[in-house]
């Protein structure tokens, strides 16, 4: 039997992110951005506390999971 991990991301609050077009805009880049094939990427967005970091994540996560599923 071989069991996989589960691939689950939380609900996506889209109404909730007001005012982060320039933000989401600048993350969408970097994670569309070419780089070397096998070449890990991080990408830590600091704001202060309740500005909508983990929002502003899980949506573009919603938005790429189709294409990096299989590479979870």
């Amino acid at each position: 039997m071989t069991l996989s991990a589960p691939h689950q991301l939380p609900p996506s609050a889209e109404k909730f992110l007001v005012g982060r077009r320039q933000a989401a805009n600048d993350l969408n880049s970097l994670l569309t951005a070419p780089r070397q094939a096998g070449a890990a990427l991080t990408v830590a967005v600091n704001t202060p506390p309740g500005a909508g970091k983990g929002t502003l994540a899980v949506r573009r996560a919603h938005k790429i999971s189709t294409s990096v599923a299989p590479r979870q």
